[in-house]
């Protein structure tokens, strides 16, 4: 499921997931390179925040973990 589209990764994928359950499979990110996703905007100033990410990734899997969806 493509949960980029409102600019807030985490929170996209924790609604998608909490919606389809285990009909999920996997979420994919694709956020333009001239976009700042809403789980960075707190921790901008020492990488480029653009686009998909490392910390990007990480902050989508942990939103998925902390709201009971580890698979």
């Amino acid at each position: 499921m493509l949960v980029d589209f409102e600019n807030d990764s985490a929170r996209t994928a924790v609604d998608v997931a909490t919606a389809l359950g285990p009909k999920l499979w996997g979420v994919r990110l694709d956020t333009s390179e001239q976009m700042v996703d809403r789980s960075l905007i707190d921790s901008m100033g020492d990488f480029d925040p653009r686009g998909v990410n490392p910390r990007l990734v990480q902050n989508v899997r942990t939103a998925l973990d902390e709201a009971g969806f580890p698979q």
